[in-house]
Order: C-alpha cells, then structure tokens, then sequence
C-alpha cells in the first residue's frame, strides 16, 4: 500500500535547507505550515504519522510541538517514522516548556539516539 505524503508536501524543494515539521492542534499547525519558509510539514495532534511517506530522506528535520497535550511516546513515534522515511538529523523542540531534544540517524539502522 502506498502511503499519502503529507500536507504541504508540494512546498517541499529540493535543497540542503532543513525540514520544518509542525505539530499540535489541526487549525493552528495547518497555519503555520502555511505561512511559514518553503519545507514546511504539518501533523496535527494524535494523528498517525506511520501513515504518512515523510520526504525527508537525507535531511535534517526540526520538528516543532506546539502542544503541552502531546505525550513523549507520541513524539517518539513521529521521530521514528521520520527516522524509517531517511531524516539524517532530527530535533524537536517543545515550544510551549522550550524543551529540546536531539536524535541522530545511525547509519546500520533508524533507531534513535536521542541527547537532551
């Protein structure tokens, strides 16, 4: 089965810059990504991201969670999905609390090595 690829997919452009990816309440995240740079993604809050194919293969991510609601286990599946699609380099950061954390691609496998 193929995967859809997610919204404002089509904005993405083939260049070294990283990928923004927002994530939180549908409305608020969807404006984001809109009025933001080019490479800008959105996910809202508790979808899947195991359905999306991620175009983030051999790149850096900054994900932002717009949202004190999200639960780390949420997060870690979306960093793992983005990890599985090909992002080198990904960190979230948590606007609301301003926590940040720091995942790196191992190049054998997707698992994440995360540093705080």
């Amino acid at each position: 089965m193929r995967k859809k690829l997610p919204p404002y997919s089509k904005g993405i452009v083939s260049n070294n810059e990283p990928i923004w990816i927002f994530i939180g309440y549908h409305k608020e995240v969807f404006q984001l990504a809109k009025n933001t740079q080019s490479n800008s993604l959105c996910l809202a809050l508790w979808e899947d991201p195991a359905v999306y194919s991620w175009p983030v293969k051999n790149r850096d991510v900054i994900v932002f969670n717009c949202s004190l609601e999200s639960k780390d286990e949420w997060i870690n599946r979306t960093v793992l999905s983005l990890l599985q699609d090909g992002a080198i380099y990904i960190v979230t950061y948590c606007i609301p609390n301003h926590h940040e954390i720091h995942y790196k691609r191992s190049l054998s496998s997707c698992q994440m090595k995360s540093k705080s």
